[in-house]
């Protein structure tokens, strides 16, 4: 090894990424995540219009810096431009890039080895070859202008143009991701071995984990196109079709049309898909990208499949891959993945490297849908109009307490009206409410018919409304930070109307968010907040509640909730949600059939923690004896409508002492043994008498 390799720094241990300057640390964007909390309370001070590429951390004052570095991907050494810094007081200062600005060395140490900005092994062949330079003033190598005069002009000299450091003059950007025509270590090994991917493609008698997820979220309806881009055997396909819903799709091996598989199917491109001409396909609103890239063992192709899935669709696409919880010990290593028993290919991401992977080639949001499931909209307003939709809680229309022969003669316009009142909280636009001009013409104006419909309905339940609505909209602009917050104009109409008539303008709206997301960070201000909360149960540690009261808790803790969904996106099939009150941990929790079964058993946990950013799954599926759930009512909001049946059996166990010791009933076992000793059993939600059970069977 070289003197000059000897020297090269490392990257920072903490983190894994990251470049030691002093005593702070500095990352790309891309890995800001990894200061957690630190980041968060920082990052609601900075600017909504100010773009910064690097962030740097003071360990001793525990300031964050906000850099802006805009050739970043495409500079050797990148130039240091204006800087936002936030200090732990939360006082913010900016500092404007001077005439002789600063510059980064081994810019490679800011980001991991599979960044893909740039090529990470040219940047350190490029450390290598100026360390290797005599003469350098290193008190002024810093300063974008002795490097260019005295140190860029020494490098081109000692350079070949087939060097490592000599392909920093060929390199083009392309969207946030920088290509160099170089074989990878991945185009290299599918060379070496043939990779059956026909074997990934899985028969499955209903919908795909993404397709159901478009389906859960009313991201697909009747007048939706889908087109799926690698769909195998075509089941997705059908059941589309059999819910009348305009699709096709294409597979290389199963939904050619040169197999003559029906008019369906298009045919498509085989072999290097980041040469794929696209006018075999069929552009539609939806593209679904459902597990495919996960098995392109070619990094270039896998590209270029990504890319050509997101040129085909007109509104949304949704990739999927398989997460790093699903993989196999038993597999073996192979290209940036691995390779199976059954001779196919693997690359297995973390939920967080998904993301990145998908924001860096596409140049846009990924919003996670499910665990390896992640949207990609085309158009800004129609991606914040799905988020807002997500915090909009239902909300019950209020009833009519008196009768008045106005409304009566009129109920054809008001109740519609009604429906749309408690939808929106304040007044409909006219695209907003379908009868508008008839309402109009019939009372004079919107107001006067609100007017008549508060008389018939009280005061009191229009104004909680509007309250609600107000905090579904604060909860929506706080962890539309986690992100790039929209500008007014870029989001709907609908949206634009809710900020004038709840907050007055939207710096006000910005600000009152960004307050709620700063003491969602704080671990004092959610445990206050479990403990004041009137719904789910507290425990020693946490509030746990059922995901049907997740409407009902105050809006710090829903913001605390939505920042661990913005991570791991929805998971169906939890039903219970462990808000940990101390240590920045949301916890997933299903049990399946909770509400046939009086004491359902434990299935998954997926805990995300938040100040790491990590996601860690426990799966019981396969335990013979899981641990079983008692008290069932005490996660439920009051209104629930099985809260008393699952009260009353409660009430008749701890009657009866099954209660009095916990750990000795907590596996289905325990539990029966416990009631066979007592002479009792469980028939649905009742404990009656085994005879009684036994009868009832004959």
């Amino acid at each position: 090894m070289t003197k000059a390799a000897q020297r090269l720094p490392k990257r920072c241990s903490k983190f894994g990424v990251g470049k030691h300057i002093g005593g702070a640390v500095y990352l790309h964007r891309s890995y800001e995540d990894k200061l957690g909390r630190m980041l968060i309370a920082a990052k609601v001070k900075v600017p909504d219009d100010f773009d910064y590429q690097i962030v740097k951390y003071n360990y001793r004052t525990e300031a964050v810096s906000f850099v802006q570095c805009m050739d970043f991907d495409t500079a050797p050494e990148p130039t240091v431009g204006d800087i936002v810094t936030v200090d732990a007081r939360g006082n913010v200062r900016i500092r404007r890039q001077p005439r002789d600005p600063e510059i980064y060395h081994h810019k490679w140490l800011f980001v991991a080895e599979d960044y893909g900005g740039f090529d990470v092994e040219a940047s350190r062949q490029r450390s290598l070859a100026w360390m290797r330079l005599e003469g350098i003033d290193r008190r002024r190598i810093g300063r974008k202008s002795y490097w260019d005069e005295f140190i860029v002009p020494r490098l081109n000299d000692t350079e070949c143009g087939d060097s490592p450091v000599g392909r920093w003059s060929r390199i083009r950007p392309r969207g946030r991701r920088v290509c160099h025509g170089r074989a990878s270590g991945s185009t290299v090994a599918s060379k070496t071995k043939r990779i059956a991917r026909h074997k990934t493609a899985i028969r499955r008698p209903s919908f795909s984990l993404p397709i159901k997820c478009l389906l859960r979220d009313g991201l697909v309806r009747d007048e939706t196109t889908v087109f799926d881009y690698g769909c195998g055997h075509g089941q997705d396909i059908q059941l589309l079709h059999d819910m009348g819903i305009d699709c096709d799709g294409w597979d290389p091996v199963f939904r050619s049309a040169k197999k003559g598989t029906g008019p369906i199917c298009r045919n498509g491109p085989e072999g290097a898909a980041h040469k794929v001409d696209l006018s075999p396909f069929s552009p539609a609103d939806v593209v679904n990208l459902g597990y495919v890239i996960n098995v392109v063992e070619n990094v270039d192709e896998r590209s270029g499949v990504l890319r050509s899935a997101w040129t085909l669709c007109e509104k949304l696409l949704v990739v999927s891959a398989q997460v790093k919880f699903a993989a196999s010990e038993e597999h073996s290593e192979y290209a940036d993945g691995v390779l199976t028993s059954r001779g196919t290919f693997q690359k297995y991401y973390t939920q967080h490297e998904l993301r990145g992977y998908l924001e860096a080639e596409l140049g846009t949001d990924a919003i996670p849908a499910a665990p390896g499931v992640f949207y990609v909209f085309k158009d800004e307003s129609t991606k914040q109009q799905f988020l807002a939709t997500r915090y909009h809680r239902r909300i019950a229309v209020p009833r009519k307490r008196i009768s008045e022969l106005r409304f009566e003669e009129n109920r054809d316009v008001l109740e519609p009206m009604m429906e749309a009142l408690t939808r929106l909280g304040r007044l409909p636009g006219p695209e907003e409410f379908s009868e508008s001009a008839v309402t109009i013409e019939r009372f004079g104006s919107l107001k006067k018919a609100f007017a008549l419909i508060r008389r018939v309905t009280d005061e009191q339940p229009w104004e909680e409304i509007a309250e609600r609505r107000a905090e579904d909209l604060l909860v929506y602009l706080a962890l539309a930070r986690f992100g790039r917050r929209p500008k007014l104009s870029q989001l709907p109409p609908s949206n634009q109307r809710d900020i004038k008539a709840f907050l007055g303008s939207y710096r006000t709206a910005c600000a009152r968010a960004d307050v709620l997301l700063f003491r969602a960070g704080d671990p004092a201000a959610i445990d206050t907040a479990c403990q004041r909360a009137d719904v789910g149960k507290l425990v020693d540690n946490a509030l746990i509640v059922h995901r049907s009261a997740l409407d009902y808790l105050p809006p710090m803790l829903r913001i605390y909730e939505g920042c661990a969904r913005a991570l791991v996106g929805d998971i169906d099939e939890a039903n219970l949600i462990k808000l940990h009150r101390f240590s920045g941990k949301v916890s997933y929790i299903a049990y399946p059939d909770f509400e046939k079964k009086p004491h359902p058993a434990l299935r998954l946990r997926v805990k995300v923690t938040l100040p790491a950013l990590a996601i860690d799954y426990f799966d019981y599926s396969d335990w013979e004896d899981p641990p079983l759930l008692f008290r069932k009512e005490e996660y439920l909001h009051a209104e629930h409508p099985s809260r008393e049946k699952f009260a009353q059996l409660t009430r008749q166990e701890e009657k009866r002492g099954l209660l009095a010791d916990p750990a000795a009933i907590d596996r289905r076992s325990k539990l029966d043994l416990r009631l066979r000793e007592r002479g009792l059993a469980l028939r649905g939600h009742r404990l009656v008498s085994a005879g009684a059970a036994a009868s009832k069977k004959v």
